[in-house]
């Protein structure tokens, strides 16, 4: 028996949740939350299953369902920290890279990371892994905050050049 209409939409749902995850995490600036909304945007995207046509543009779709999901509960939480408008929220949609893009990137990324020193990939892990401070990697691992910066500034040029020679790109 083919799998019903919704359970399709689903399926694309999971297909596409980390790229989903990650339109909501740079959105809001938080993956806990995201964590929260890609779950609340799955509830909709099921529930509205019905007027999503197979075929089309589903991360489209869903990224727009997404993008509304991510300002209702921004607006819920009023958080202390300042939050984009939504204005900004609709420009960075606009400038969402295109699925191919984003996998190439993503790929890239995790060679990279591979391609670190264990040091270094347990330090790039606290950070944005774990979402720990500099100042709470220092006091974890016995470092000055000051350390822990130009560490983390240094893991960072060199993922970023490294990504950049991966993607045939000039930094």
């Amino acid at each position: 028996m083919p799998p019903s209409h919704t359970e399709q939409v689903q399926q694309l749902f999971v297909r596409h949740s980390g790229l989903l995850h990650g339109s909501i995490a740079s959105q809001c600036g938080d993956l806990v939350l995201a964590e929260d909304i890609l779950q609340e945007v799955f509830l909709v995207v099921t529930s509205r299953a019905d007027s999503f046509e197979l075929g089309t543009n589903f991360l489209a779709w869903a990224r727009a369902i997404a993008r509304f999901k991510t300002m209702e509960l921004m607006r819920e939480r009023q958080r202390d920290r300042a939050t984009l408008s939504d204005e900004a929220l609709a420009a960075l949609e606009a400038l969402a890279p295109d699925v191919e893009s984003w996998q190439s990137q993503r790929e890239a990324l995790h060679r990279c990371l591979e391609q670190l020193p264990p040091a270094q990939r347990q330090l790039t892990a606290l950070a944005y892994g774990d979402g720990l401070t500099p100042a709470e990697i220092a006091e974890r691992s016995g470092k000055a905050a000051n350390v822990v910066h130009v560490l983390m500034s240094r893991v960072r040029r060199i993922l970023r050049e490294c990504v950049f020679a991966r993607l045939g790109l000039t930094p």
